[in-house]
């Protein structure tokens, strides 16, 4: 795989689970994009679209929304 493969991937976390993405991230190209008075966040990656990642998000249930990409939304 190349890097022109590389998914720009933006995630929605619960206010419970903010707190464990933000230091345990899941990519090292984990950034925080935006945090609510709720205590949620918005975090964005840059990585491959790969059953990992769908995997690891499924494993948090509810608790994350896939905002972007479309593809990656429509599979959860």
């Amino acid at each position: 795989m190349t890097d022109r493969q590389l998914v720009n991937v933006v995630l929605k976390i619960d206010r419970y689970n903010a707190p464990y993405v933000i230091t345990k991230p899941f990519h090292h190209s984990q950034k925080t994009t935006e945090k609510f008075e709720d205590g949620s966040v918005t975090i964005k990656l840059r990585l491959h679209h790969n059953y990992e990642l769908e995997r690891l998000i499924l494993g948090f249930g509810e608790s994350i929304e896939v905002l972007k990409p479309k593809k990656l939304k429509n599979a959860i």
